[in-house]
């Protein structure tokens, strides 16, 4: 079962080649999807406020990001988890003790993994793989499985 990170939606929207081919090529699987609330914010808050955005007008920049909720929102192939108030606790905790330099939704995508039992994470970011070897996180697989950052 598979989870998206936010570089992959982010990636498979805005770039053309190399990380976005690979980003389209991991979302066209035929198979469900799985992301959070927190990643589609983190992918939101990318469209209304990355430099590389900035050449779009306000209103067309939150346009896409609608758009981008709504196509979510809509699919039946993509389930959108929230991430629970003691799956807070626990990322926000381990955030703020851990050694691997996760971000506070990156930490929430991989409990949601492990609450869910979902076993493969789409990302780009190199970090996870370090975080799956810790015992409670070793079911999860990081995918791209090669190095592309």
């Amino acid at each position: 079962m598979r989870f998206v990170d936010s570089c992959v939606w982010i990636a498979a929207l805005f770039e053309k080649d190399g990380r976005g081919e690979v980003a389209r090529s991991l979302l066209d699987r035929q198979s469900i999807l799985h992301t959070s609330t927190f990643v589609l914010d983190e992918v939101v808050s990318f469209h209304l406020g990355n430099r590389e955005m900035a050449r779009y007008r306000h209103s067309e920049r939150k346009r896409l990001a609608a758009e981008f909720l709504s196509s979510v929102q809509k699919s039946s192939e993509i389930k959108v988890l929230e991430v629970l108030s003691d799956q807070f606790v626990e990322s926000k905790t381990r955030f703020e003790q851990n050694q691997f330099p996760l971000s506070l939704t990156d930490w929430s995508n991989l409990i949601v993994m492990r609450d869910n039992g979902l076993t493969e994470l789409f990302t780009f970011d190199n970090w996870f793989r370090d975080a799956v070897k810790l015992q409670e996180f070793s079911k999860i697989h990081v995918i791209p499985a090669e190095r592309t950052v």
